[in-house]
């Protein structure tokens, strides 16, 4: 998907004619058997689902494209590791401030990792319109601490029986957010966060969650909140596992 490209809901004229094209099976066959690499743009064009038009099409069949490029691609998982007591699950959560241009909700974007390769991934628009930045990453943040703790509590009891733990740390890239998260405050720019966003706050508070800052540059979660220039988007796939197995072209 092209770069800094928003679409809207589409009118009646723009209607995609192109029969030879469904656009409606393209994108569930998409959402249902993905690739990490793919889940914001394929996310983000199944909005226009019921209202598509050619510039929709354009977009599902650049995808398409690109996946018949790197079709060989799959997730690679380091067995070299050293593991010791502990398994360490790796979560990285980023946002897109008011994204949507006709809602303004924010996009969560966030990635969990084992043993260097992705085991979770989320690109959705945010249920709440974020009044700041700040907000929307401490949103994301709690979205990603729920999934990472859901992984971590069915790891540890596989694990069990080997008497090993995991562990669960978040990398975000907005101070305020880590701030909120560690720091509990209560004024007129936080008041208003409903109670649930929270949930990030007391995983920090019992140890269960080690949060961590992060440069914007160097966050992976950026893939899952928008459409990626070529060398951003190979560089952040690496960083999570992504890649041609040994000995293909």
């Amino acid at each position: 998907m092209e770069t800094n490209v928003k679409f809207k809901t589409n009118e009646e004229s723009e209607k995609n004619e192109d029969i030879s094209f469904d656009y409606r099976a393209a994108i569930r066959s998409r959402t249902t058997s993905t690739r990490p690499d793919i889940a914001f743009p394929v996310g983000y064009l199944s909005r226009f689902v019921s209202n598509s038009s050619k510039k929709h099409g354009g977009a599902v069949k650049r995808i398409l494209r690109y996946l018949a490029a790197t079709s060989r691609q799959g997730i690679k998982y380091s067995n070299d590791e050293d593991i010791t007591d502990q398994i360490l699950v790796s979560g990285h959560s980023d946002e897109d401030w008011g994204n949507d241009p006709e809602t303004r909700k924010s996009v969560t974007g966030f990635v969990m990792t084992i043993a260097g390769g992705a085991v979770a991934w989320a690109a959705c628009r945010q249920t709440i319109v974020a009044q700041s930045t700040a907000e929307a990453e401490y949103v994301a943040a709690c979205e990603a601490a729920m999934e990472g703790r859901g992984i971590v509590n069915m790891l540890n009891e596989a694990l069990v029986v080997i008497q090993k733990k995991s562990k669960l740390t978040l990398g975000v890239d907005n101070t305020a957010a880590i701030a909120l998260a560690k720091a509990p405050t209560y004024n007129s720019r936080t008041r208003h966060i409903e109670l649930r966003w929270h949930y990030v706050r007391d995983q920090v508070k019992r140890d269960l969650l080690e949060i961590h800052k992060v440069l914007g540059t160097e966050n992976p979660a950026d893939m899952f909140t928008k459409a990626l220039p070529k060398n951003s988007l190979a560089k952040y796939c690496q960083a999570i596992g992504m890649a041609k197995p040994p000995g293909s072209s």
